[in-house]
């Protein structure tokens, strides 16, 4: 709901990544709830994250990376946003391929799904799918 209320905003970093991509903000934040849940971070120390891809109006697959910061229940930050590499996702860009998972500060699925539910809910007002 954060995101279809306004209630975000976008990181320097994020700005630099849509520009170096040559991605609009407008057309993936009006369809955020057609974002689809690809990792979720819950326990990251700077406050719990979803990456989410989406298509944009070219039909590009679009990761972007949301947060709320630890401690908030608001702004949804847009950490980062980019297209996708090929050879390091498998052919839906849903999951990373095994040769290039990288070792992260993120948890990786240790928050219960209703939970998870709720965080991406709250981030983004939609149906997951």
């Amino acid at each position: 709901m954060l995101i279809a209320d306004g209630k975000f905003r976008v990181s320097a970093h994020a700005l630099q990544e849509l520009l170096n991509d040559g991605l609009l903000i407008e057309p993936l934040v009006m369809d955020i709830a057609a974002a689809l849940v690809v990792e979720e971070y819950p326990e990251y120390h700077k406050g719990p994250c979803v990456l989410v891809l989406q298509t944009d109006e070219r039909g590009r697959h679009i990761h972007l990376l949301w947060g709320i910061p630890s401690g908030a229940s608001e702004p949804a930050v847009l950490i980062t946003a980019y297209i996708p590499d090929p050879d390091r996702w498998n052919d839906d860009f849903t999951r990373r391929k095994p040769q290039c998972r990288r070792r992260s500060s993120f948890v990786r699925g240790s928050m219960p799904r209703r939970s998870l539910w709720s965080f991406t809910t709250t981030v983004a007002s939609g149906p997951r799918r």
